[in-house]
């Protein structure tokens, strides 16, 4: 399992839910935490939808709407420091 964040993220990847966030979202963020954990290239990230470059070195992957996981990719190692977090103007 990859490095979170924050609780919030880790939760929604070990069980699904988040009791603040809409079950939508929270079971939308499960699938793509759990598809970035069996990639081991960003191209295999792609299959699941656009990655955005966004905050320097960080990537994006969406959620719902402007909930995004963002996450930093290293060939070696692949996604890491996962966070589910709304992106403004996306």
């Amino acid at each position: 399992m990859p490095h979170f964040l924050d609780e919030r993220t880790k939760q929604i990847a070990l069980t699904r839910f988040h009791a603040t966030l809409p079950r939508k979202v929270s079971i939308a963020a499960h699938k793509r935490i759990h598809h970035l954990a069996a990639s081991h290239s960003l191209q295999d990230v792609s299959v699941a939808g656009v990655i955005y470059r966004v905050k320097g070195e960080r990537f994006a992957l969406r959620v719902d709407g402007r909930w995004f996981i963002t996450f930093e990719w290293d060939d070696d190692h692949g996604a890491s420091s996962l966070l589910l977090e709304r992106l403004k103007g996306s």
